[in-house]
C-alpha cells in the first residue's frame, strides 16, 4: 500500500488501530519546492548572498502550506522558529503579540489562485510545478528554494504496505523494475536536446494543471529525480531528528521499539527491494503473470510524473503489472491513511508523512 498526506495535516479514520506497517522502496525525487509572497510585501525576507534572514519582513505573516505532515511544512516551520526565533501558529489558534508567523493548509495546485482572492495571506511554499507557476505571476515574487535551505533534502518516496510486500514480493520487484525505467526515460527526456523532451512536456501539460511551457521547464530543472535510496537512511535520520526538535512526534523512538534514530531509519527503508531490482529485464523474471498494483498518488505533482511516464511507455506492461492509480489526492496525508487501510497497495509520498505515521500511528 501507498501513503500520501492530508491538506490539512496528519490524522487518520477511525479505524486507525487496524492499520498496517510501511516501508520506502524507493526514492522519488531530491528538492523542488519553493517559497513565495505576494508582490507587495515589504523587503527581502531571505538575502540569497550572504544566507541571512529579515526577521523583521518576516512577523506576521501567513503562509500557505501543503499541511503539517509534508517536508514543505517542515522546512518552513524549522525556518521560522530555529532561524527567525518566532512561534509557528495555525491560522484560528489563539496567540498575541509579536514574533510570529501563521499558516494555513491549502492544497499547492490552488495556492496561487487562493493568494490572489484572499488579502490576509501574503505567501506560501509549493511543490513544483506551482512554485514555479507562482513566480511565473507578476503578483508573486519567489523568496528561496527550499534546496538553498536543505541542499539535496529528500522529498517524494514509494512507500509499500509490509502485508502486500510480504505477500507479492515477485510482483513488488517487477514494479520497481519498470519504475526504474521510468526513472532513466525521464532522466534522459529531460535534456532539451532529447528527442523524448517534447513528449516530456506533454506528459507534464497533461498530469499538472500547467500548460506554459516555459514554467514546466523550471519546475524540471529545480527537481532531481532518482530510484536509487543509498543515502536515504541517513536522510531519514537528519529528518527524524528535525520533527524530533519541533516536538512533532507522540510516541517517542523507544515507545516503538527503537534504541535511536538510526535504527528507526534502518527498519523504514527496505533498501534490498531497489537495489536487486534495478537493471532487470522483462525476461530475468520466472513469471511475468499479469498482476494489478493499486497506486495511490498526488495530484498535480511533477515531482511524482515517472509513475505517469511507467503507464504511458508501457514499462509497467513490459513487467506484467497493471498499475491502477488511486487518486489523485490533494496531500501525502490521504494517500497514508490510503495506504495503511488497504485502499492502495503503494504509494508516491512524501518521506515526512512517512515518518509522521510511521512513529505516530505505531502500534
Amino acid at each position: 500500500m501507498i501513503i500520501l498526506l492530508s491538506a490539512s495535516g496528519y490524522w487518520m479514520s477511525a479505524n486507525e488501530s487496524d492499520s498496517d506497517s510501511v516501508s520506502i522502496v524507493a526514492r522519488v525525487n531530491n528538492e523542488g519546492s519553493g517559497i513565495f509572497v505576494r508582490d507587495s510585501v515589504q523587503g527581502v525576507l531571505y538575502d540569497e548572498s550572504t544566507q541571512t534572514y529579515n526577521a523583521e519582513y518576516w512577523d506576521g505573516l501567513t503562509f500557505m502550506t501543503p499541511g503539517a505532515s509534508s517536508i514543505q511544512h517542515m522546512i518552513l516551520m524549522n525556518i521560522v522558529k530555529n532561524e527567525l526565533h518566532f512561534a509557528f501558529v495555525q491560522v484560528g489558534s489563539e496567540y498575541s503579540g509579536s514574533g510570529v508567523v501563521y499558516w494555513t493548509a491549502v492544497s499547492p495546485g490552488t495556492m496561487v489562485d487562493t493568494l490572489l482572492k484572499n488579502s490576509w495571506i501574503d505567501g506560501g511554499i509549493a511543490w513544483e510545478p506551482h512554485y514555479a507557476s507562482a513566480i511565473s505571476n507578476s503578483q508573486i515574487k519567489g523568496v528561496m528554494l527550499t534546496s538553498e535551505y536543505w541542499a539535496g533534502h529528500p522529498c517524494c518516496v514509494v512507500a509499500a504496505n509490509n502485508t502486500f510486500i510480504d505477500n507479492n514480493y515477485a510482483s513488488t520487484m517487477r514494479f520497481l523494475s519498470a519504475y526504474c525505467e521510468a526513472v532513466e526515460w525521464l532522466n534522459e527526456a529531460k535534456d532539451v536536446n532529447s528527442e523524448n523532451h517534447a513528449l516530456l512536456i506533454q506528459y507534464v501539460q497533461k498530469y499538472t494543471t500547467v500548460s506554459d511551457q516555459a514554467v514546466i521547464e523550471m519546475a524540471l530543472d529545480d527537481v532531481s529525480y532518482s530510484y536509487e535510496i543509498t543515502d536515504l537512511k541517513d536522510q531519514i535520520v537528519e529528518l527524524t531528528k528535525t520533527y524530533e526538535s519541533l516536538d512533532l512526534f507522540s510516541n517517542t523512538l523507544q515507545d516503538i521499539g527503537y534504541a535511536d534514530e538510526a535504527a528507526f531509519a534502518d527498519a523504514l527503508v527496505n533498501d534490498k527491494l531497489i537495489s536487486s531490482a534495478e537493471n532487470r529485464v522483462p525476461g530475468s523474471y520466472a513469471s511475468l503473470n499479469n498482476v494489478t498494483i493499486r497506486v495511490a498518488y498526488l495530484a498535480s505533482d511533477i515531482h511524482q510524473i515517472a509513475l505517469h511516464i511507467g503507464i504511458e511507455q508501457g514499462f509497467f506492461d513490459e513487467f506484467g503489472i497493471t498499475v491502477e492509480k488511486v487518486g489523485p489526492f490533494a496531500a501525502g496525508g490521504d494517500v497514508m491513511t490510503a495506504i495503511l487501510l488497504g485502499q492502495a497497495d503503494m504509494g508516491f509520498v512524501g518521506s515526512p508523512p512517512v515518518v509522521l505515521y510511521s512513529v505516530n500511528m505505531a502500534k
